[in-house]
């Protein structure tokens, strides 16, 4: 299959995904009691068709080592595995995928001490540095936590900014876990006005440490701040607050501002019931800016989808006059004309 992927159209993923289907099925032989004749067979094959470089230049090659590791047994296989490892031609990100074999191969070897002590002296893998930080917290090491998260940031701040910001959130989860209130907001508050994705609920943490009386005025500093880093993803961190405080008319007025369809529909079901025809208007004026550099069926269908949208919002006379409009700005467009039509 992999012969037959150099000169075939697999963009339905139809010959990758029997590789990938034959790879869970070899993964389910390797984790089950399987008598040992077979575990001994298959590190055999496994072993041969990685040294033979049948699967080289794809992630199935180093899907290979990693049966390997689930298949080792005794100390010479293992010794085996690990040279593999050791000279496994790879890129930054396979490089850590080595070392996560190797820990999970000395886990499995030699136990969880002799595991921990290798995953200490190689914390600049990313997991690995997870698997420390969850293991102070569960020893309430609250110090080693701060160590090991504050030297991640050091270490990926420059070059993999979206890591570093990681690791401040287990500064957040450290803080939380040792209620020290000033830097769960310190912590929160940063994660919060960055836009880092997470689980955690920054804004709702916030709301939670600050004392109820001061929290309108540190809100309205949340909000200068934001609208200060001119971010592309301001709008999403804004929309939050207002829609959590209920401010509607500021949240109407960061819709009309962004002048973006999609960011119209997002907000609408927060909108629509005060304001309808305000929305109809946003849409109105959005379709008109879209059609002014999209050409083809494909975005005529999208702009009349917007359409639809002002008609829920009870926006018909609207419709019927941008469709007019929209006839005589465009009467060459013949696919438009077509959806037109079908209003």
């Amino acid at each position: 299959m992999v012969k037959a992927l150099q000169f075939a159209d697999d963009s339905d993923g139809d010959i990758g995904g029997n590789i990938e289907t034959a790879f869970e099925i070899l993964d389910s032989v390797a984790a089950s009691d399987r008598p040992e004749e077979i575990r001994a067979y298959m590190l055999d094959q496994v072993l041969h068709y990685y040294r033979k470089n049948v699967f080289s230049g794809w992630d199935w090659h180093t899907d290979l080592l990693r049966l390997a590791v689930d298949l080792a047994k005794t100390e010479k296989e293992a010794g085996t595995v690990l040279s593999l490892l050791h000279t496994h031609v790879h890129s930054e990100y396979e490089g850590e995928q080595m070392t996560m074999l190797e820990y999970e191969l000395i886990r499995k070897m030699k136990g969880d001490d002799e595991a921990e002590k290798f995953a200490s002296q190689n914390l600049d893998t990313p997991e690995l540095r997870r698997k420390a930080l969850e293991k102070a917290l569960r020893d309430k090491d609250f110090e080693k936590a701060r160590s090991l998260a504050h030297a991640g940031i050091r270490h990926d701040a420059e070059t993999k900014p979206g890591l570093a910001k990681e690791w401040y959130d287990w500064l957040l989860r450290t803080a939380v876990a040792e209620k020290d209130k000033p830097h769960v907001i310190e912590y929160a508050r940063y994660l919060f006005v960055d836009g880092f994705r997470n689980d955690q609920d920054y804004y709702q943490l916030l709301k939670k440490n600050i004392n109820p009386v001061e929290w309108n005025s540190y809100v309205e500093g949340l909000v200068d701040e934001i609208r200060r880093r001119y971010r592309w993803d301001n709008i999403s961190v804004l929309g939050k607050i207002y829609i959590t405080e209920k401010w509607w008319d500021r949240l109407l007025d960061l819709v009309r501002g962004a002048k973006h369809l999609p960011y119209i529909q997002h907000y609408e079901k927060y909108l629509a019931a005060d304001y309808s025809e305000e929305l109809a208007e946003l849409y109105e004026k959005g379709i008109i800016d879209y059609l002014k550099v999209n050409t083809g069926r494909k975005h005529y269908q999208e702009a009349c989808r917007y359409l639809e949208r002002m008609l829920k919002l009870g926006g018909l006379a609207r419709v019927r006059n941008l469709i007019a409009e929209l006839r005589r700005e465009y009467p060459q467009r013949r696919a438009l004309l077509d959806e037109l039509d079908k209003f």
